[in-house]
């Protein structure tokens, strides 16, 4: 069975005009582009995605590492704002980098994302506008 066509009642992620219950972009290493998107399992509660990363700027210089939804590491220094509905991540300077978060309908979420994510060679990988994600790479889908 195609994964890109199982959604959840609960929760989705919005990629590539699709809904998908999680996904993953890359593979883990520490010195490599890496972005896991999880499943969310129900709880009565507002769900927080739970997202594993290692993201990098256009030159490929390595920005921060998330892991579960932590920062690990920020070489970047970037700034990091937990919402309600999800987290902004801004440049040192105060300019937007990237964003999650988390949309309710009458008995269901989605999370969308917002802005380019680069990989270790600085290429592009995946870009959202807030309302679409992206992925311009090889993705699979949980």
């Amino acid at each position: 069975m195609d994964n890109q066509f199982t959604v959840s009642a609960y929760h989705n992620y919005m990629v590539n005009g699709s809904l998908v219950v999680g996904f993953q972009i890359g593979r883990p290493g520490k010195a490599r582009f890496f972005f896991h998107a999880p499943p969310i399992e129900f709880h009565n509660e507002r769900p927080q995605p739970s997202i594993t990363a290692n993201l990098f700027d256009s030159r490929g210089l390595p920005l921060l590492h998330i892991q579960k939804g932590l920062v690990t590491e920020n070489r970047g220094r970037l700034k990091l704002r937990k919402t309600k509905a999800g987290l902004s991540i801004r440049t040192p300077d105060g300019a937007p980098f990237f964003s999650v978060e988390t949309i309710a309908f009458r008995n269901t979420f989605y999370t969308r994302f917002a802005g380019t994510l680069f990989d270790e060679r600085g290429q592009p990988v995946a870009s959202g506008t807030g309302k679409d994600f992206m992925v311009h790479t090889s993705m699979s889908t949980l």
